[in-house]
C-alpha cells in the first residue's frame, strides 16, 4: 500500500473511532443528551414498573418484539457473511469496475480480498452481538416475571442490568451494520472509505444526540 493510501485509511479510522469514543462519553456523562442514555433510564424505570405492578403480558410482548428484531438482524448478518465467504472462494478475479472507481490506492487482487475479509469480520461481529442480545433478552423475559419479594438476588436493579447488557449488544450490532457502509466503499478505494466515514459520522451525529 502507498503511504498516501495508508494515511487516508488511518484518517477514516480515526474519524470513526473518535466519534464513537465521544458518543460513549456523552452517553455516560450526559445521558439525557443521547437516545441511548435516555433509553437506559427508561429501561430501569420500565423494569421497576413491570415487576412492581406484575404487568406480565406487557413484559412478554415487549421482550418478544426485541428478540424477534435481534433474531432478524442476526440472521441477516449470518447470510451476508456466508455470501461474502462464497464470493471470496468462488471469484476468479476482481470485477473491473472496482478498479475503475479506485482513483488512489492499490488495486491488487490480494488487497481487495483483504478488504472483503475485513468486511466479513465486521458482519461476524454483528452476528455475535445480536445473538448475545437475544441471550440476555431471554434471561430478562424469565427474570422480569419473578415477584420482587420472591428472591433477593432477582431484584429490579439486577434485571435492569441484564436488560442494559442486551441493549448494549444490540447497539453494537447496529454499529457493525453502519460500519459496513464505509467498508464496502473501501473496495473502490481509500478516498471512498474516507468519504463514507465522514458521511456516516455526520448522519450518526444527527440521530445520536437529542436537541
Amino acid at each position: 500500500m502507498q503511504l498516501s493510501e495508508v494515511l487516508i485509511v488511518l484518517a477514516a479510522v480515526a474519524c470513526l473511532v473518535g466519534y464513537q469514543v465521544k458518543y460513549v462519553r456523552d452517553s455516560r456523562r450526559r445521558p439525557d443528551s443521547t437516545p441511548f442514555g435516555i433509553s437506559a433510564i427508561s429501561r430501569r424505570l420500565w423494569v421497576e414498573s413491570v415487576m412492581a405492578e406484575r404487568r406480565d403480558v406487557l413484559a412478554v410482548q415487549t421482550m418478544r418484539n426485541w428478540t424477534m428484531a435481534a433474531s432478524l438482524l442476526a440472521s441477516t448478518a449470518f447470510v451476508v457473511s456466508v455470501g461474502l465467504v462464497s464470493f471470496v472462494l468462488a471469484a476468479d478475479d476482481v470485477p473491473e469496475f472496482v478498479h475503475r472507481l479506485n482513483f488512489l490506492g492499490t488495486t491488487t487482487e490480494q488487497i481487495v480480498v483483504v478488504k472483503i475479509l475485513i468486511l466479513l469480520v465486521n458482519f461476524f461481529v454483528a452476528f455475535f452481538n445480536f445473538t448475545q442480545a437475544i441471550r440476555y433478552y431471554n434471561h430478562v423475559a424469565l427474570d422480569i416475571n419473578v415477584p420482587p419479594t420472591a428472591s433477593a438476588t432477582i431484584s429490579p436493579a439486577v434485571v435492569a442490568k441484564l436488560l442494559d447488557r442486551g441493549a448494549l449488544h444490540y447497539a453494537w450490532g447496529l454499529r457493525s451494520y453502519y460500519l459496513a457502509a464505509p467498508l464496502l466503499l473501501w473496495l473502490f478505494g481509500p478516498l471512498w472509505l474516507l468519504l463514507g466515514a465522514v458521511m456516516l459520522v455526520a448522519v450518526l451525529y444527527r440521530f445520536d444526540h437529542v436537541g
